[in-house]
């Protein structure tokens, strides 16, 4: 990743923000893998996309 984000911080935040309470011995749980989702989501927010673009049909099997 680029930059450096305060997963921590949003982590605390957004679930107080909810009423989400997290039990503080999974919290370093939870960053590690909103720090995993950042990295991989990164691949797919970094990926060019040319203004005509259009999205896939819609899959019926």
């Amino acid at each position: 990743m680029s930059e450096t984000k305060d997963w921590g911080g949003h982590v605390d935040i957004v679930s107080a923000s909810i009423g989400l309470s997290i039990d503080p011995a999974y919290r370093q749980g939870v960053v590690e893998n909103f720090t995993r989702i950042a990295t991989v989501a990164q691949a797919f927010l970094g990926f060019p996309l040319d203004d005509e673009a259009e999205p896939a049909p819609r899959f019926e099997p």
